[in-house]
Protein backbone atom coordinates (compact mmCIF):
# COMPACT_ATOMS: atom_id res chain seq x y z
CA UNK A 1 0.00 0.00 0.00
CA UNK A 2 3.17 2.23 0.11
CA UNK A 3 2.61 3.55 3.57
CA UNK A 4 5.28 3.57 6.34
CA UNK A 5 4.10 2.93 10.21
CA UNK A 6 6.46 3.59 12.90
CA UNK A 7 6.13 3.12 16.30
CA UNK A 8 3.49 0.66 17.58
CA UNK A 9 1.23 -0.26 14.67
CA UNK A 10 -0.67 -2.89 17.24
CA UNK A 11 -3.09 0.13 18.27
CA UNK A 12 -4.05 0.47 14.71
CA UNK A 13 -5.85 -2.97 15.27
CA UNK A 14 -7.36 -1.28 18.39
CA UNK A 15 -9.24 1.35 16.68
CA UNK A 16 -12.65 -0.38 15.07
CA UNK A 17 -13.31 -1.72 18.82
CA UNK A 18 -12.74 1.39 20.33
CA UNK A 19 -15.93 2.85 22.39
CA UNK A 20 -16.44 6.47 22.08
CA UNK A 21 -16.10 9.01 19.39
CA UNK A 22 -13.82 9.01 17.09
CA UNK A 23 -11.77 12.05 15.69
CA UNK A 24 -9.63 12.72 12.53
CA UNK A 25 -8.25 15.85 11.97
CA UNK A 26 -6.79 16.92 8.82
CA UNK A 27 -5.93 19.99 6.84
CA UNK A 28 -8.69 21.22 4.26
CA UNK A 29 -5.87 21.79 1.64
CA UNK A 30 -2.22 21.46 1.33
CA UNK A 31 -1.44 24.58 0.43
CA UNK A 32 -3.60 27.56 -1.12
CA UNK A 33 -3.56 26.20 -4.57
CA UNK A 34 -4.38 22.52 -3.76
CA UNK A 35 -7.11 20.86 -1.63
CA UNK A 36 -6.85 17.88 0.20
CA UNK A 37 -9.46 15.23 -1.06
CA UNK A 38 -11.45 15.21 2.49
CA UNK A 39 -14.24 13.77 0.62
CA UNK A 40 -12.34 10.62 0.74
CA UNK A 41 -11.37 10.19 4.18
CA UNK A 42 -15.39 11.33 5.14
CA UNK A 43 -16.92 8.51 2.79
CA UNK A 44 -14.48 5.70 4.33
CA UNK A 45 -14.53 6.91 8.04
CA UNK A 46 -17.83 8.64 9.09
CA UNK A 47 -19.88 5.35 8.60
CA UNK A 48 -17.52 4.32 10.92
CA UNK A 49 -18.01 6.19 13.71
CA UNK A 50 -15.30 8.61 12.56
CA UNK A 51 -16.22 12.63 13.30
CA UNK A 52 -13.70 14.30 10.70
CA UNK A 53 -12.69 17.64 11.39
CA UNK A 54 -10.55 20.09 8.68
CA UNK A 55 -8.50 22.87 10.11
CA UNK A 56 -5.74 24.99 7.50
CA UNK A 57 -2.68 24.14 6.52
CA UNK A 58 -1.57 26.61 9.49
CA UNK A 59 -3.95 25.87 12.07
CA UNK A 60 -5.01 28.77 13.45
CA UNK A 61 -5.41 29.02 17.86
CA UNK A 62 -9.29 28.82 17.28
CA UNK A 63 -8.87 25.69 15.08
CA UNK A 64 -6.47 24.13 17.83
CA UNK A 65 -8.50 25.06 20.31
CA UNK A 66 -12.02 23.78 18.83
CA UNK A 67 -9.83 20.37 17.63
CA UNK A 68 -8.31 20.16 21.68
CA UNK A 69 -11.91 20.51 22.63
CA UNK A 70 -13.13 17.37 20.24
CA UNK A 71 -9.75 15.32 21.20
CA UNK A 72 -10.57 15.34 25.28
CA UNK A 73 -13.89 13.28 24.42
CA UNK A 74 -12.23 11.07 21.76
CA UNK A 75 -11.71 7.59 22.22
CA UNK A 76 -9.18 7.76 19.31
CA UNK A 77 -7.52 10.86 17.89
CA UNK A 78 -5.72 10.85 14.43
CA UNK A 79 -4.31 14.11 13.38
CA UNK A 80 -2.52 14.74 10.02
CA UNK A 81 0.06 17.24 8.89
CA UNK A 82 0.68 18.21 5.56
CA UNK A 83 4.37 20.32 5.68
CA UNK A 84 6.79 21.34 3.09
CA UNK A 85 9.89 21.32 4.76
CA UNK A 86 9.83 21.91 8.99
CA UNK A 87 6.37 21.49 10.67
CA UNK A 88 5.57 25.31 11.77
CA UNK A 89 4.97 26.08 15.29
CA UNK A 90 1.22 25.73 14.98
CA UNK A 91 1.18 22.53 13.79
CA UNK A 92 3.36 21.41 16.25
CA UNK A 93 0.71 22.88 19.04
CA UNK A 94 -1.83 21.08 16.56
CA UNK A 95 -0.05 17.55 17.35
CA UNK A 96 0.92 18.50 21.26
CA UNK A 97 -3.16 19.78 21.70
CA UNK A 98 -4.62 16.54 20.37
CA UNK A 99 -1.84 13.67 21.45
CA UNK A 100 -1.86 14.51 25.48
CA UNK A 101 -4.58 12.48 26.43
CA UNK A 102 -3.94 8.91 27.02
CA UNK A 103 -6.31 7.20 23.73
CA UNK A 104 -5.40 5.49 20.54
CA UNK A 105 -3.45 8.34 18.51
CA UNK A 106 -1.82 8.24 15.20
CA UNK A 107 -0.15 11.16 13.55
CA UNK A 108 -0.04 10.95 9.78
CA UNK A 109 2.59 13.09 7.73
CA UNK A 110 0.84 13.56 4.73
CA UNK A 111 3.82 15.12 2.61
CA UNK A 112 6.85 15.38 4.15
CA UNK A 113 7.87 12.30 5.57
CA UNK A 114 9.90 14.56 8.61
CA UNK A 115 6.79 15.30 10.34
CA UNK A 116 6.56 11.53 11.72
CA UNK A 117 9.53 12.67 13.84
CA UNK A 118 8.05 15.67 15.58
CA UNK A 119 4.79 13.54 16.25
CA UNK A 120 6.50 10.93 19.04
CA UNK A 121 3.61 11.75 21.87
CA UNK A 122 1.16 9.03 19.24
CA UNK A 123 0.84 6.06 19.30
CA UNK A 124 1.57 5.27 15.86
CA UNK A 125 3.26 7.42 12.88
CA UNK A 126 1.96 6.84 9.18
CA UNK A 127 3.95 8.40 6.49
CA UNK A 128 1.64 8.23 3.13
CA UNK A 129 4.43 9.62 0.86
CA UNK A 130 1.70 11.57 -0.54
CA UNK A 131 -2.02 12.91 -0.72
CA UNK A 132 -3.74 11.65 -4.14
CA UNK A 133 -6.86 9.35 -3.23
CA UNK A 134 -4.72 6.19 -3.53
CA UNK A 135 -3.05 7.29 -0.74
CA UNK A 136 -5.72 8.36 1.41
CA UNK A 137 -8.11 5.24 0.47
CA UNK A 138 -4.80 3.31 1.77
CA UNK A 139 -4.43 5.56 5.03
CA UNK A 140 -8.82 4.99 5.71
CA UNK A 141 -8.09 0.98 4.82
CA UNK A 142 -5.15 1.43 8.02
CA UNK A 143 -7.71 3.26 10.30
CA UNK A 144 -10.48 0.64 9.90
CA UNK A 145 -8.40 -2.67 10.69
Amino acid sequence: DGLVMEGIAGVLGEIPKAQGPKLFVLPRALDQHRPLRVDVVREQLEPAGFTIMEVGATPTAEEINRAEGRASEASVVVVATASRGPMSPENHRLVTALTRHDVIKVGVALLDPADADAMMTANCRIKTLGFAVPQLWALCQKLLG
